[in-house]
């Protein structure tokens, strides 16, 4: 602590975890700093929001960071891609970058030396000579230059879609991602093996893939749903899936689904029985893993990083010399928010950490999971339509929809 002689003070304090935060408890302060802010979590800094409050200043948070860790995700929604929840105030985040090249300090040392100013360097140079200059002379820039390229993007040049510690690290906005020219139509998407894949929860997630004869994969639809009810939830999945003329697709979910729980008033009965009830195909997933000796998560994020997997032609970098076999429809906006903002558990370097925004992730991973074996589902969990359905062998004939 630091005593000032208007009486004013400086506390300093860390937090290791989100227990450690509650130190703050009880206290008001006028501006609070948050050194490399990234490494806390969204309840960390927004819980430090509510210590920050003063009788005679405006009181302000200031945070530094770089891209990555556990806070990236949340940092990025308020400062980077701006999508706000209700209860957050567009006009409260300023986002101000900080480049290697906007700190004359890197340079200083060779602009003497060649006969330059800082007021050059400052006011007299645009913005490009200035990053030219400072990565060609600076020693500070040549060492960031030479780390590997997660680190490198996210520390030299502050991008935050690429970044150190990324569980996913292929995922490549231009190269997986398919923009609304190139959609193909719902009718046409259901010459495919087509499925629903349900993370239910607080947060409830429902993804939509395809597959086709070629074993490629879209993530092509989704349903993101926050602090709704039970009913409304299903009501609104309902209704999606009929807007799209896919109310007659399964639908795979997640084995909570068949438990009783406290997310909602009504707990008479399970979630997945409501669904059913209500005319969707719902069917539990199987969490068998298909390697063995590994998980059901190592294994699902194993067939997801071999599926984003991708690799350009050294002589003609337009051209793939292998191409992804998963691509994502632009529209599916809250998995493009948090797939890639993943990050992975410093323990298990096969898995990603927990605390996570991951409720589109389970979802679609489960989705590609089914569609992507044989499935085999016990007797006892299935619904009368599906029981039909197998008895009639129905069997669906595909055609490619990448064009490989």
């Amino acid at each position: 602590m630091i005593y000032w002689a208007d009486g004013s003070t400086t506390k300093f304090g860390s937090s290791d975890n989100e227990d450690d935060i509650t130190d703050f408890e009880g206290k008001e302060y006028d501006y609070i700093f948050v050194d490399e802010a990234t490494h806390c979590t969204q309840y960390m800094l927004e819980y430090l929001k509510t210590r920050n409050r003063s009788g005679n200043v405006r009181a302000k948070c200031i945070y530094t960071m770089i891209p990555g860790f556990i806070g990236h995700n949340y940092i990025k929604r308020i400062f980077i891609t701006k999508k706000y929840l209700d209860y957050e105030n567009p006009d409260d985040y300023v986002y101000l970058p900080a480049r290697v090249w906007d700190n004359v300090v890197w340079c200083e040392n060779i602009l003497a030396k060649e006969g330059y100013t800082v007021t050059d360097y400052y006011y007299n140079w645009t913005e490009e000579e200035r990053k030219s200059y400072c990565l060609l002379k600076s020693d500070y820039a040549k060492t960031l230059k030479h780390l590997p390229e997660q680190k490198r993007k996210a520390r030299l040049f502050g991008d935050w879609f690429v970044f150190e510690g990324q569980f996913f690290e292929e995922f490549n906005f231009d190269v997986h991602v398919v923009q609304s020219e190139n959609y193909l139509s719902y009718r046409e998407l259901k010459n495919f093996q087509i499925c629903g894949s349900l993370d239910y929860g607080s947060t409830t997630s429902l993804m939509m893939c395809a597959r086709d004869h070629n074993d490629n994969y879209i993530l092509f639809d989704e349903l993101h749903q926050e602090k709704v009810p039970r009913q409304k939830k299903i009501e609104e999945t309902k209704k999606f899936l009929k807007d799209r003329g896919m109310l007659d697709q399964v639908v795979v979910g997640d084995t909570n689904l068949w438990l009783k729980d406290a997310f909602d008033v009504d707990i008479s009965t399970t979630a997945a029985i409501q669904y059913i009830n209500a005319g969707i195909k719902l069917v539990k997933v199987s969490k068998a893993s298909p390697v063995k000796n590994k998980g059901y998560r190592e294994a699902c994020n194993d067939t997801i990083a071999d599926l984003i997997h991708y690799e350009m032609d050294p002589k003609n970098p337009s051209d793939f010399l292998v191409r992804p076999k998963l691509l994502v429809y632009a529209r599916c906006k809250n998995f493009l928010e948090t797939f890639p903002a993943l990050v992975v558990d410093p323990k298990n370097p096969e898995d990603i950490l927990d605390g996570q925004d991951d409720h589109d992730y389970d979802a679609a991973k489960m989705g590609i999971m089914y569609l992507r074996k044989p499935r085999k589902i016990q007797t006892e969990d299935k619904p009368k339509w599906l029981k039909e359905m197998h008895e009639k062998k129905k069997v669906r004939v595909d055609a490619g929809f990448m064009g490989v």
